[in-house]
């Protein structure tokens, strides 16, 4: 029948140097068990790996052993006299202790692996850089929908996943994140924020108008609601003596703001033998003679 190890002991020796017997049923002074991690066989050479975190410590490791899956204490050995600390003696240490035991060649060992296992710091570390490196976990933060573009004061009550745009002027978990992104994880966790890149867009939830960070920080409008009536081109127009920007849609002509004409202004029309589109002012269309105003104006008509 095969041997099946499960975890591996350790003791103190209650302070003194200990002598393994074959009789021992048991350490000298047990304080602790961890999960075996590994075993290799070589011949008759089996080594047996262990991993001591950070959380186990305060003593000197004198001696160990090995358990089997019905906790029998199977293996003792001798330890050299190795200092484990725990993060209260300010140091942080994870231990990897193996035994080497010699067995037969034809010996079957497997393990059984009881309890917690534990990952290394580096191990998790590597998990958590490749994570944030896949499309899953993003090095910049991705352009999404946010619950408001005005709040300065975290909501009382928020919801796991949630966004936030911090308004001007933020208070209390928000307080000098203004501009950035607030998302709520959890209790434990709590607001997490990342600053979003120039010509970053998001949605607001509330109106589903979307916005643009400028490079000055601000998010302004870009793609308005999409209401039952499609409104996707966005233009300058003037309302009662001011410049603003509105919204019409390209398909309905009776939607589109109409302009009072100069002659430095400048249309752009499709040039058919060129292929290219091409600004003429009307003030240099008015100039042309009446061969080359017909055909800017058969360009003009074409390209509309």
């Amino acid at each position: 029948m095969p041997l099946v190890l499960s975890q591996m002991v350790l003791g103190d020796g209650n302070g003194n140097e200990v002598t393994p017997l074959e009789t021992q049923t048991g350490l000298v002074n047990q304080r602790a068990i961890v999960p075996i991690t590994a075993k290799t066989q070589v011949d008759k050479v089996l080594t047996v790996d262990a991993l001591i975190d950070e959380t186990i410590g305060g003593f000197t490791i004198r001696e160990a052993g090995l358990l089997d899956e019905n906790g029998v204490l199977m293996f003792v050995a001798s330890v050299p006299n190795t200092e484990k600390r725990l993060p209260t003696e300010n140091t942080q240490q994870t231990i990897t202790l193996g035994m080497i035991l010699t067995v037969s060649a034809t010996a079957q060992v497997t393990i059984n692996v009881a309890g917690t296992t534990y990952a290394t710091h580096d191990y998790v570390q590597e998990q958590i850089d490749s994570l944030r490196t896949n499309i899953t976990h993003p090095l910049r933060v991705y352009n999404l929908a946010v619950r408001s573009l005005t709040l300065a004061a975290p909501p009382s009550t928020p919801t796991p996943g949630d966004v936030w745009l911090v308004a001007a002027d933020a208070t209390g978990a928000w307080a000098g994140r203004s501009g950035q992104l607030a998302q709520w994880i959890n209790t434990t966790i709590g607001w997490v924020f990342a600053s979003p890149p120039v010509a970053h867009v998001i949605s607001d939830q509330a109106t589903g108008l979307q916005y643009q960070r400028g490079t000055d920080g601000e998010y302004r409008v870009i793609i308005p609601a999409n209401a039952d009536t499609a409104r996707r081109w966005l233009h300058d127009e003037v309302v009662s003596g001011a410049r603003v920007r509105g919204w019409s849609n390209p398909r309905n002509p009776s939607d589109l703001a109409t302009a009072a004409l100069i002659p430095s202004h400048q249309i752009t029309v499709w040039n058919p033998a060129t292929q290219v589109a091409e600004k003429f002012s009307l003030e240099s269309l008015i100039a042309a003679t009446l061969t080359d105003r017909l055909h800017a104006r058969m360009y003009f008509m074409g390209g509309f």
